[in-house]
């Protein structure tokens, strides 16, 4: 099977899941993700960064992206999303769109406290075309931990949200929880009655080896949906030489990928994985995850990390996972991890991601005649055949004889021009059958009891339903 993926600009998602398998437009889709959470400047790299995703900040992330879909990539996870951010700016989808990436939307940790808030994200969002999948908090609970079930069913509060208010939008998009990598994280999210569309782990393993071994076995056998692994990678800081040891980055990050994480490295366990991540982020020594020990030796500040793991020096050093690192000077510094990546995943051309279409899913090359034109032409050439069938006088056919030749002609060019015209976009039958309209305004507000619909210029519908 050959699975998708595409740098040309996204148009419309259309998402859904059979088996183990997420579908794009009736395409199989792998998921070539990267994490993305960018800094604000060299001199904020000890601050933890905000939703950056709006026009205030366009200049920051419109060349990172840029360069993840030259990367080869085919979609982004952000982590932040401040619903009051977004009511009239969707740029950073719009740019993700153009750019050719999907992107794994969070409803991040937050809303488990304030799930009345999840709908102003999913009115505003849902109809994105940049829209891949929901991402529902990130690790908001360890499953080992006494409170593990009450977290959960909260956050199962979060996915009811995005399901109702999907409904009401009158569309789909699956939803993911990312957990920490363990099968235990799957049984807790069950034990609390809640349902994911995709299995979602966020895994930090050796090169060569998941943990345990027989992790996809287990997972097959216990679950028969879509599994995503939503975080992987290394650092590129060496913390037992106490140096950076880039190049090993870069050799670790794609044994991982072609030998755990990929559709085939997985065995198709997987619908791929999410490169953790972009940029470095100096700011994240000083957070150790619970449970976490400090590593041997402790470098401290910026080289401090938790341990013991498996990876290459037993320690993750928090502020060394991007694949490029920011400059003083503002510029973005490639590291050997992204040649690396670039050589399996590639950059692909929009002509050969239009060779992977169906063939039902597109288009004849259409003529731009108006439809009127069109059936009034068939309905004259209609009527002259009718006419000359009921001609009988031998004077009056040859009379006609003629023109009979420019008649078939007429009919070969409005057959032609009919089958140009096929088929039409399922989505605007659906969207004229629900009589939304289009209206000027790029934006409405979100009323009690209403919709807000006028997401971006890429579909300026606007719903108000009551």
């Amino acid at each position: 099977i050959y699975y998708m993926t595409s740098a040309c600009p996204v148009l419309e998602t259309t998402v859904a899941v059979s088996g183990r398998t997420v579908s794009v437009n009736g395409m199989p889709f792998e998921v070539r993700g990267v994490a993305y959470s960018p800094l604000l400047s060299y001199w904020q790299r000890n601050e933890a960064t905000p939703d950056v995703f709006h026009q205030q900040y366009r200049h920051i992330w419109t060349k990172d992206l840029e360069t993840i879909s030259e990367l080869g990539a085919n979609t982004v996870r952000v982590y932040n999303w401040d619903p009051a951010a977004h009511e009239s700016d969707l740029s950073f989808l719009d740019a993700c769109a153009e750019a050719g990436l999907r992107v794994i939307l969070p409803i991040s940790n937050y809303f488990v406290a304030h799930p009345h808030l999840v709908r102003r994200i999913v009115y505003r969002v849902a109809e994105h075309p940049a829209l891949l999948i929901w991402g529902v908090t990130n690790e908001a609970a360890r499953s080992s931990s006494p409170e593990a079930t009450s977290v959960f069913m909260k956050v199962g509060r979060v996915v009811d949200e995005v399901r109702k208010a999907e409904k009401l939008m009158g569309t789909w998009h699956p939803i993911a929880i990312p957990t920490l990598c363990g099968l235990s994280e799957l049984h807790a999210l069950a034990n609390a009655a809640v349902v994911s569309d995709i299995d979602s782990f966020n895994c930090y393993w050796s090169a060569e080896h998941t943990y345990p071994v027989d992790f996809y076995t287990k997972l097959v056998a216990a679950s028969n949906k879509p599994a995503l692994i939503s975080e992987f990678g290394v650092d590129s800081y060496d913390n037992r030489m106490g140096k950076h040891s880039e190049q090993q980055q870069a050799a670790y990050l794609l044994s991982q990928w072609q030998n755990l994480v990929s559709i085939n490295g997985s065995k198709g366990a997987t619908i791929g994985g999410v490169i953790f991540e972009w940029i470095d982020e100096p700011w994240k020594a000083a957070f150790r995850p619970v449970g976490g020990s400090v590593c041997h030796p402790d470098r401290g500040g910026e080289y401090s990390g938790w341990g013991p793991n498996a990876l290459p020096d037993m320690c993750a050093n928090e502020a060394f996972f991007g694949i490029t690192a920011l400059l003083s000077n503002g510029s973005i510094r490639q590291k050997p991890a992204i040649a690396a990546i670039r050589g399996v995943w590639g950059a692909m051309s929009c002509a050969a991601s239009e060779a992977q279409e169906p063939l039902a899913s597109r288009s004849s090359i259409a003529l731009n005649l108006p439809w009127p034109v069109i059936t009034a032409g068939i309905v004259l050439l209609m009527l002259a055949l009718l006419w000359l069938l009921s001609v009988r006088a031998k004077g009056l056919v040859s009379l006609v004889q003629p023109h009979i030749h420019l008649l078939q002609s007429a009919s070969q060019s409005s057959i032609e021009i009919q089958l140009s015209a096929e088929p039409s976009s399922d989505r605007d039958e659906m969207n004229d059958h629900a009589g939304l309209g289009k209206q000027d305004e790029s934006t409405c507000d979100i009323k009690e009891g209403e919709i807000g619909g006028c997401v971006s210029p890429w579909r300026s519908i606007c719903r108000n339903e009551s």
